[in-house]
This record gives structure tokens, sequence and C-alpha cells, in this order.
């Protein structure tokens, strides 16, 4: 008899067990625009009447997708229904996927402006309350890769019958018709029927290279509810290469997504960039290795009372294998053309980017092998250093030395002008080789003194000297990051070395946020390099296709944004 009691208990939680079904759940900060997926809170990160987004969470729907195939669309899809609240007004979306992780739906054009809440129903439970912004427009591009950067989703018109997706064995020519595919020019009369064809009202300008290309259409494409076509046409001096940054600017001030297009001087025929001769073998699907040394010199003057001023010394090596590819796309590889800029948006931290020893793993080169060139390498200035591997085989990375011998057990290692030997005994996969890289004096940011607060909304002029600009390539780079809100934006610019000056544009700067009321969450930057592009220095290996070494030097310049 007394053990019942236990049985009974035994037998109710066993049951609660086999009937519970978890509500609905929508991860925070995960409502995106369904091309530029980025992060909400930034300046573009708005919802438009009309267009397509996505959100993320668990339990949201059934296991096996389910897609509306059929017009009228329904407010109801696969047993899921999605609300869209503001005080006391619920309008309902409509679903066109959806998932137990994610939905896409699109946002009713007649859903209220500004700031919301959306919920999903499914199973009879009704998720948390996640909060968006509801904008009149608000452009996102589409991207090959489905998460809004690299290669964009853009058609050739060659005729008719014949408008293939940009790529880069295949580019755009100037004076050619383009056609950029996305979602966000705004509300129209119906969003349950396939859309009827015409421009919608909002202003509509389309940056491709930095040069304002002359728009034919921005409006619906008749296909499909939700999805907007911009056809351009590419102007005679937009720049040429395979990584020309395309945006999108509505109502004179919300700027989206950066996308790249390849632009040859005639149509139809593979790109190039002639300053940068490592993206070939990596389109071409090569093996190729990097070994990169790198000098950062670092002025933090706004977070903290006394500025701090620290260089320090890296090397960071890998090997990589991927498979030719027309859509090839790596931020670190795939520059902009020398004169232009693109931008990301990323849910972390972005500044730190364009310092190798951060992003070179294989994690942040999607589709490549990792290939193993022994379990260290060495590196010298007179004294030789193991760089060890990241294991499994990743990358090769060390910190050198420091300028400050409070912070760093070595002091600085390289010694520019002058050179370093790199050199590996090889591995499983890549053979020995040895390299002598020069390293360079660094570039004088001449105006560096007044970028300690920078204004968003006016032009961003730098100016510099470089005693070795022959072949060189600066890079501008900047943003900030958001911590409240996890995001950050940043702007990647490329000139050559000789030009002496570079202007960032205020389309560049739209999505950058501003510096948090909080001095202690002051993450803002601006940041110029000075690169060998073209003239890297070439090393070969049993395994590899091509090898490139260069030393680049980082002034890093902390800011506030405004």
């Amino acid at each position: 008899m007394t053990r019942k009691p236990a049985l009974i208990l035994f037998c109710i939680s066993g049951a609660l067990a086999q009937t519970y079904v978890p509500p609905p759940y929508i991860n925070g900060h995960s409502i995106r625009n369904g091309a530029s997926y980025l992060p909400p809170s930034l300046a573009s990160g708005a919802i438009a009447q009309g267009s397509i987004f996505a959100l993320f969470g668990s339990a949201l729907g059934p296991t096996t997708g389910v897609q509306a195939l059929t017009y009228p669309l329904q407010t109801v899809l696969g047993g899921v229904s999605v609300s869209i609240l503001q005080g006391q007004t619920t309008v309902a979306a409509l679903p066109i996927y959806v998932s137990s992780s994610q939905i896409n739906i699109i946002m009713p054009s007649n859903a209220p402006l500004g700031r919301v809440a959306v919920q999903v129903s499914y199973n009879g439970q009704t998720s948390n309350p996640s909060p968006v912004t509801v904008a009149a427009s608000s452009f996102g591009i589409f991207a090959v890769n489905s998460a809004g950067v690299g290669p964009g989703i853009l058609t050739d018109f060659i005729t008719a019958t014949s408008q293939p997706i940009n790529s880069l064995t295949a580019g755009a020519a100037p004076g050619q018709a383009v056609i950029l595919w996305g979602t966000g020019l705004g509300a129209v009369p119906s969003d349950i029927v396939p859309p009827t064809a015409g421009n919608l009202a909002v202003q509509t300008e389309v940056f491709v290279g930095g040069v304002s290309a002359p728009v034919a259409y921005s409006g619906r494409a008749p296909c499909c509810s939700g999805l907007d076509q911009i056809v351009v046409t590419l102007p005679a001096n937009v720049p040429t290469g395979c990584y020309v940054p395309v945006v999108v600017r509505t109502a004179g001030t919300t700027v989206s997504n950066a996308v790249t297009m390849a632009i040859s001087a005639q149509p139809n025929v593979a790109c190039s960039d002639a300053f940068n001769a490592m993206e070939r073998p990596f389109i071409a699907g090569q093996a190729v290795g990097i070994v990169a040394l790198e000098r950062l010199q670092q002025t933090v003057n706004v977070i903290v009372p006394t500025p701090i001023g620290i260089t320090t010394d890296y090397v960071t090596a890998a090997m990589f294998q991927s498979g030719p590819n027309p859509y090839f796309f790596q931020a670190m590889f795939s520059l902009p053309p020398q004169g232009t800029c693109t931008t990301y948006g990323s849910d972390t931290n972005l500044l730190f980017t364009p310092i190798f020893p951060a992003e070179i793993a294989g994690t942040q080169f999607i589709g490549a092998q990792m290939l193993d060139a022994g379990a260290s390498l060495s590196i010298s200035n007179g004294s030789s250093v193991a760089v060890p591997a990241i294991v499994p085989i990743e990358s090769y990375q060390l910190l050198l030395g420091g300028s400050n011998p409070a912070y760093f057990a070595a002091p600085l290692f390289f010694s520019p002008p002058g050179s370093v030997l790199v050199s590996a005994s090889g591995g499983a996969n890549v053979g020995a080789f040895s390299v002598n890289v020069p390293t360079v004096a660094p570039l004088q940011w001449t105006n560096q003194s007044s970028f300690e607060t920078v204004g968003r909304s006016q032009p961003l002029t730098v100016t510099w000297s470089a005693a070795s600009s022959s072949g060189a390539t600066v890079v501008i780079a900047g943003g900030n990051f958001d911590t409240p809100n996890s995001a950050s934006a940043v702007f990647f610019c490329t000139a050559a070395a000789s030009a002496g000056t570079f202007t960032v544009p205020t389309w560049a700067l739209a999505n950058v946020p501003p510096t948090a009321g909080n001095a202690t969450q002051a993450n803002g930057a601006v940041v110029l390099g000075l690169a060998p592009l073209p003239s890297q220095t070439t090393f070969s290996a049993a395994g590899l296709n091509a090898g490139f070494a260069f030393y680049v030097s980082w002034i890093w310049q902390s800011v506030i944004w405004q």
C-alpha cells in the first residue's frame, strides 16, 4: 500500500511527458528582412509593409516544412498563423513557408507603421511576442548564398529570352540592363494575389560601385507577392571587377545590404581585378596557401581617461582547397575594386574582421577544406619562433609581440623595412616551403587626429602618405558594434595607395550604429591598412597551386559615432 502513491505519481508524470507540447518560441533579435538578413536594430533592419521577412525559433510549426504553392495566399499555413500587434490593432500576416525552426512571411501591406509585436500561433498555442519596426520601405537584395552577402541575385539582360544570373564567369558590361531581385519597396493594394506590375511610389536609388545607376523600373515582380524587381542600366563609368558592390537606397535614407556583381568590359565574359591577384585561384577552385604578417597600431582614446597606444605583431597562415565556383566569395579575398566601398552587417562584432588572426579560421571560409602543412610553421627575424597549428588543422596563428612590456612577454617582432623568413616542414596535404616576406614602413594617416568624433550624415574623408606605395592598396574600414542589441555594421573600402585620399560616401555609413550613451560601450573605430596588392610575394609547395605571402600594417583609431 505504501508504494501506490509513488506508482500513481510515476504514471501521471509519464503521461504528461508524452502529451506535453512546448509552445512556439521566437528567438530574440531573429526577425529579419528575407533577403538582407541584417540585424533588426540597424537602420535598415525594419520590415517594410508588403515585404518578405523571416523569423527563427523553436516549435514554430511542423517538423517537415510546408510552402504556400497556390494563390490566393492564406493567413494559415500548415496550422501556423502569424499576427502583427500594435496596441489594440491586430493584423494577420501571410506565411509562405513554415517549419519548426523558421517561418517566412509577408508583412501585410496594411500593417501599422512603427514598433509592433509579432506572435506565432501553432497547435493551439501562442509564442512570445517579438518586437520589430515596420517601415514604409526598407529594401533587401537577395544573394546567391541566401545570407545577404557576396554575389547578388541579379540577372543580366541579354535578350528577352536570355537573362542569366550574373556570375564571375559571365559578367555584365557598362551600358547593359540588369535586374536586381529583392524585397522591401513597400505596400501594394493586395498581398494575397499575384501583384500587378508597375512602379511603386517610393524614391529608389541604386549605386553600383558607388556610381548612381539610372532606374527604369522599381516595383513588384508580377509572379510573386512580396518579391520586388529593380531594373537599372549600368553607367558607362561604372567600375569593372569581380566584386563590384551594389546597394539600394529608398526614401533618400534607408540603405540596403550590399551584394556584389561581376562587371567586365564586354558582356558575358569572365571578370578580373588587376589589383587583386589572390582571387583568381580561389575562383578556379585551386589549392591556395596564404601567409599574412600583420602589424596593428591601435589608439584608444574615447573610452579611457588616459589615451592608450598599443602596437602588436601577428603572423597568420592557412592553406585552402575548394571547388570551382562561379559565385565564390570570401570577404577577406573578394575585395571591392579600388575606389569603391562595400558594407557588412552582423550579430557579431565585425570590427576585427580586417585583422586576419581572428577571422582566417576555416569556419570563416565556407565550403573550403583546410589543408595540413604540418604541426607548426617557423618564422624568423634572426631568431626562430614556432607558429602552432589550430587543431584540427584550420590555420596557424601567433601573437609575436607587442610594444608595451606590461602586456606582452615579447617585444615587437617586425623591424620594417626589412624581411622575415616563414617556413614549413610540410604535412599531410602540403609539402615543405620557405618564403622571405618583405616588411615595409607603415602609411602615415595624416588627418587621424580629427577622427575622435565622427558624424554619419556627411561623407568621411581620410588622407594619408605612404613611402612604399608602388602597387599597394589602402584599405579604409570602420564601423561600430552595438553592444546592447548585439549588432554591428561596417564599411570596407579600397583605394590605390598613391591616391593619398579617399572619401567614404554617406550611403556606406547609413547602417553604422551610433555610439551608445554609456562610454564603456563605445566600440566604434576607423581603420586604415596598407597591403602590397597586387605585388605579394609568391611561394610554391607540393599540394598547392598558388601561394601568397604579404605584410599588412593597420592603424586603428577608436571613434565616437554620432
